[in-house]
């Protein structure tokens, strides 16, 4: 977790924790209350973490380097811009904490999700329909493990999402290379599971604006493979949906 509170109910962000404080100061895990402690060197991202097992539901103890480092990349990149941005900011009313909650307009609050490791189907749909059921947008990123080749898997299917510019779209963190890869115009080759698509990796750096990112959205033109498209964004659905559990 890059998130913890203080003995006074105060959060602490370990990215702004300097690398010479002493271990002096009390940090709290702010779902479960129990004490956690800081971690930080040369090599691996600073982050705090309970002192033993633990049983709290929310944040585990089997988060990736790769997970905390891409958590980091996104909220820098965001307030750079100053973009109102949290990191995992706690939504009582649905019980889950997004890696980040931004405010892209002053309507509509947006979680913005980076998967690393496998999730099941129910509980990702639960996680997304708990998002936009109370009036939050929700865009999924995924990481390394998941990353789109010429096929495309059954959880891979749970993270596309439809744009009307861009039709079916997939997006990644490459968080080596500081990319964000956005595969869109996917269409499905038959019945197969084999996929064809376009791609564009956009730098996650102080040159390259959100606003500079949606505005190559606008760019793209869909191509002309309708009913490869339709019948990729009707499997999504069904997928999405607990209809279908697996493909081939």
């Amino acid at each position: 977790m890059l998130v913890a509170v203080s003995k006074e109910n105060q959060y602490i962000n370990a990215l702004d924790v300097q690398k010479n404080e002493k271990q002096k100061k009390d940090y709290y895990c702010p779902s479960c209350k129990e004490p956690v402690f800081l971690k930080q060197g040369a090599i691996k991202q600073p982050h705090f973490t309970h002192f033993q097992k633990s049983d709290c539901t929310v944040f585990s103890e089997g988060e990736t380097q790769e997970h905390i480092l891409g958590k980091k990349i996104l909220y820098q990149w965001l307030t750079q811009q100053e973009i109102p941005c949290q990191l995992e900011a706690y939504l009582p009313n649905l019980k889950q904490r997004p890696d980040l909650l931004v405010w892209l307009d002053e309507q509509t609050p947006t979680a913005i999700e980076f998967q690393c490791s496998a999730l099941s189907a129910e509980r990702m749909i639960e996680r997304t329909l708990g998002y936009t059921k109370n009036g939050y947008r929700v865009y999924w990123i995924l990481g390394q493990n998941f990353h789109l080749k010429n096929k495309l898997t059954s959880f891979q299917r749970l993270f596309i999402q439809e744009h009307k510019k861009i039709g079916c779209y997939f997006l990644e963190l490459h968080v080596e290379s500081n990319d964000i890869a956005i595969h869109y115009d996917i269409s499905q080759e038959g019945n197969s599971s084999y996929v064809i698509s376009q791609c564009r990796y956009l730098k996650i750096d102080k040159n390259t604006s959100l606003n500079a990112v949606i505005h190559q959205f606008s760019q793209y033109s869909k191509n002309t493979k309708l009913e490869s498209k339709k019948k990729l964004i009707q499997s999504h659905y069904l997928l999405n949906r607990g209809e279908i559990i697996k493909y081939r």
